[in-house]
């Protein structure tokens, strides 16, 4: 296993601890809780690390609906009774596709089931902790994994067209792609002509919103800088900078754009991304090849599948050099997938 992997989880569950302990604790949420008000549904993201949300369906009596951001969590598969799938199904921290050996088969394994034993031994006593300090009348509340178990429904964000094929039971609904807007908005003006005057196309690079792209290594910069001023196509690219050093005239740097507008323009022939499931969901909607570099969570598994499909190429960050970057990025726009 890992470092990286074990880093992820590491900080999976800190963060997840401390938004219940965030939400629970505010003061609009207590007074909610210490209120005569009823729900009929609590609908929370419980099935990654938060599984405190639990507390609300006991307070309002109510039944419970659960998002999962991403599939592959074995965690999840007990929680409701799915079938195991870890001997064919990659584990949302590997970067296996469902074409493991026997070796993979067995790491994948022992992955799923060390990461099972460190959430039910470790993580969960916190969150019951931190459930009953902040729920009213949690004297008698059921432990959380009596309450995980009888979930009323999980939506995850998985489809069959951007993940393995698996079982699930009938209280698993996947839901990818709802995200998705039917309907297409205008860009700003100054982007629309921008991207309407690529002749040759553009090339859109996004790392999504939460990785710090202002904190890239310079030299990194630098070669992303210089390959995208070799090439015939524009690109806009998504960095929390307001100017960038030796930027030809064929970039334009946003920090903020509306993605799925973008990748939906015509013009549009490659999308750098960090892997994460709601970009490739966008881009595959859109029939844009990838170009990715995973960071964490489960972007290495999202990633393995686009190469594995054929739909984009997979780079490790570290490994960038100006070489690898532009005969990759080359070979996307040269010859798509």
């Amino acid at each position: 296993m890992s470092a990286k992997n074990t880093l992820t989880r590491s900080l999976i569950y800190t963060v997840g601890q401390q938004t219940c302990r965030d939400t629970l604790s505010d003061k609009n949420v207590q007074r909610i809780l210490h209120s005569e008000q009823n729900f009929d549904l609590v609908i929370a993201e419980i099935a990654l690390v938060q599984e405190c949300f639990l507390g609300l369906g006991y307070r309002f009596n109510a039944p419970v609906i659960s998002l999962a951001t991403f599939p592959g969590r074995k965690v999840i598969d007990e929680y409701i009774g799915s079938p195991d799938t870890s001997a064919y199904y990659p584990y949302w921290s590997t970067s296996y596709t469902d074409q493991m050996n026997f070796f993979q088969r067995g790491w994948n394994f022992f992955t799923s089931i060390q990461h099972m034993f460190i959430h039910y031994f470790h993580h969960l006593p916190v969150i019951e902790e931190i459930t009953k300090e902040y729920i009213p009348n949690s004297t008698y509340m059921p432990s959380i994994i009596d309450m995980l178990a009888n979930l009323s429904l999980i939506l995850v964000n998985s489809h069959i067209g951007v993940t393995y094929s698996r079982p699930y039971n009938p209280n698993t609904v996947e839901v990818g792609g709802m995200h998705i807007p039917i309907d297409r908005k205008p860009l700003q003006k100054d982007l629309q002509e921008f991207l309407d005057d690529a002749k040759e196309g553009f090339v859109y690079f996004s790392l999504g919103s939460n990785i710090p792209t202002h904190l890239m290594p310079e030299n990194v910069i630098e070669i992303f800088v210089k390959v995208f001023s070799e090439i015939n196509q524009k690109v806009v690219w998504k960095i929390d900078k307001d100017t960038l050093n030796n930027l030809s005239a064929n970039v334009k740097i946003v920090k903020w754009i509306s993605q799925h507008d973008v990748l939906v323009h015509e013009n549009c022939k490659v999308f750098i991304t960090h892997g994460g499931m709601l970009s490739i969901e966008e881009a595959i909607h859109f029939g844009v090849p990838l170009l990715g570099f995973p960071f964490f969570g489960d972007q290495p598994m999202n990633l393995a599948f686009v190469e594995q499909k054929s739909i984009g190429l997979k780079m490790e960050f570290e490994d960038i050099t100006y070489k690898t970057f532009k005969r990759s990025l080359k070979e996307l726009l040269n010859n798509p997938m």
